[in-house]
C-alpha cells in the first residue's frame, strides 16, 4: 500500500505541511519523490521558479512551482521521505492493525524491517502485555 492511501494532510510534517493548501497528497508524494532526500535552497521571495528550480516546474509546471517556491521562500529546506514525515500517523496505523502475530505483514505493507515493527510495538520477540487466553512463561510450571 502506498502512503498516499494511508494519510491526509492533517498527517503531514514539515516541510510538507507548509505546501498542503498548495499542492494536493498526489502531488506531495510526487515532490517527495523527485526531492526526497535532498537540501534545497530557495529564494527569499521565489525568485524564477523556472530558473532556479527547473524540477518543480517539471512536476507541476511553472505557475503551481512558483507558488511552492514562495511558500518555502528564504529557506533550505530539507525534503525528507513521506512516511519519516509521517511517522507518527504510520506508527498508530501499525499499532491499530496489529493482531499480535502479523509482524512479517505489517513489515511487508509499510516498508519496514521487522524489527523496527517490534520496536515501534514496544517489545522484541514477546509482547510486554498478554493476549486473551495466553499463558504467561512465569506461570508455566
Amino acid at each position: 500500500m502506498r502512503i498516499s492511501d494511508m494519510i491526509t494532510k492533517d498527517d503531514l510534517g514539515e516541510p510538507y505541511l507548509r505546501l498542503a493548501d498548495i499542492l494536493d497528497i498526489g502531488e506531495i508524494c510526487k515532490l517527495e519523490a523527485a526531492l526526497r532526500g535532498r537540501q534545497i535552497r530557495f529564494a527569499r521571495y521565489g525568485g524564477d521558479a523556472e530558473k532556479e528550480h527547473p524540477e518543480l516546474c517539471l512536476l507541476f509546471g511553472r505557475e503551481k512551482a512558483g507558488q511552492v517556491a514562495r511558500a518555502l521562500g528564504g529557506d533550505f529546506v530539507y525534503f525528507p521521505e513521506l512516511r519519516a514525515s509521517c511517522r507518527e500517523k504510520v506508527k498508530s496505523l501499525i499499532r491499530e492493525e496489529f493482531n499480535g502475530y502479523n509482524y512479517i505483514k505489517l513489515a511487508e505493507r509499510f516498508g519496514y524491517c521487522e524489527r523496527h515493527i517490534r520496536a515501534i510495538l514496544g517489545g522484541g520477540k514477546t509482547r510486554e502485555r498478554q493476549m486473551d487466553g495466553q499463558i504467561a512463561l512465569d506461570e508455566i510450571d
